[in-house]
């Protein structure tokens, strides 16, 4: 029995969190034991325990989020240095990283992001010496630590992956008010209301649409820091009354499946989990060109420039009026995330690199 432990640095639910929950729910309880470790008791805790088997434990509730902090490696290496596990993996933590190292644990970190300009000095000191394996969820995300001084030898591609048996479970169970309206295309946007998803461009281009169409309605399905000034921002577009914000939702399933056109306007991505999760339920894509983004998504969806409002709201239209077309691409989205993003390969590969590095 192999003994691994997570350490996550995220408090809120996102695109780690899934990747987390993703690997708890599908692993092997007959080769691992696996524990998690949060830095914080914030919702991606609470989604542990309700949604999770594995034992689960927080460092503190006084300190942000954040990849280090004096007081969390402490208490990191208190812990370690009593679980004595034979992996810990870390999904950002630092702070895990250096505890995991000084307690003899072999190291995985998965790399959840692009690598941004920083020093390749400390780069490759944190990935050679705080990491055995580094996972890219993506090809991109390994070119942008290749290009950032990370040898080849330490990167794993392993992409990313979405519950497909859970998806393909289309029960429809919980009705969301906010979507029964009848006659009309539903555009919708799920993601954390943060300046890198640019909202702004998103709600640019309902207003365009509404402009035009009359039995459109867009939805804004998710919280963050910045919901009041993007509620704020529709009202002066004028088009509050065809915008739904959903806030957060425990469904994803139930509400991406009410969608006919799912829409992701983000500046930056390392993958794009949120559009798996619309390709498998057959869903159309109208997503910014980043590298990632059409890594993920090929030829099931339609692009445009970031930050490009008019562009989008092209794309937009060229779907709402073409039925045929937005079916053609919800099929091929199915076809690409059954075949090449299931979760269960992801943690077979995951676990396959776990009994190599032991």
């Amino acid at each position: 029995m192999i003994k691994v432990i997570h350490i996550i640095s995220d408090h809120a639910f996102g695109g780690a969190g899934r990747y987390l929950l993703n690997i708890l729910k599908y692993r092997n309880k007959e080769k691992f034991e696996v524990k998690v470790i949060s830095h914080g008791k914030g919702q991606l805790y609470q989604k542990i325990l309700d949604d999770s088997d594995a034992h689960a434990c927080y460092l503190a509730t006084n300190i942000k989020p954040t990849s280090f902090d004096l007081r969390l490696f402490v208490k990191l290496l208190v812990m370690l240095n009593k679980e004595k596990p034979d992996i810990v993996h870390a999904h950002g933590s630092l702070a895990g990283r250096l505890a995991a190292k000084l307690t003899g644990s072999k190291i995985v970190m998965t790399k959840h992001w692009t690598q941004r300009p920083i020093n390749k000095r400390i780069l490759k000191w944190t990935t050679s010496v705080l990491s055995d394996k580094t996972v890219a969820i993506s090809n991109v995300v390994a070119d942008s630590l290749r290009k950032s001084g990370v040898g080849g030898e330490a990167i794993e591609v392993i992409h990313n992956g979405v519950d497909v048996d859970f998806f393909e479970n289309n029960d429809d169970s919980e009705v969301n008010s906010n979507f029964d309206c009848a006659n009309h295309i539903k555009i919708g946007m799920v993601a954390r209301i943060e300046i890198e998803k640019d909202h702004e461009t998103y709600l640019r281009a309902a207003k365009k649409i509404i402009a035009d169409n009359k039995n459109v309605r867009f939805f804004v399905i998710g919280k963050g820091t910045r919901e009041k000034i993007i509620k704020e921002m529709a009202k002066e577009l004028g088009i509050d009354h065809s915008i739904v914000f959903t806030g957060f939702v425990n469904n994803v399933k139930e509400v991406i499946n009410k969608l006919d056109i799912c829409v992701l306007t983000s500046t930056n991505e390392a993958f794009g989990l949120v559009l798996t999760e619309g390709m498998v339920l057959g869903k159309p894509i109208v997503a910014t060109s980043l590298e990632a983004i059409t890594e993920v998504v090929g030829e099931a969806g339609l692009y445009f420039t970031p930050r490009n409002s008019d562009m989008l709201a092209e794309k937009l239209q060229l779907l709402i009026d073409n039925e045929e077309m937005r079916k053609k691409l919800g099929g091929i989205g199915r076809e690409r995330v059954v075949k090449l993003f299931n979760v269960k390969t992801m943690v077979h590969k995951l676990e396959e690199m776990y009994e190599e590095i032991m």
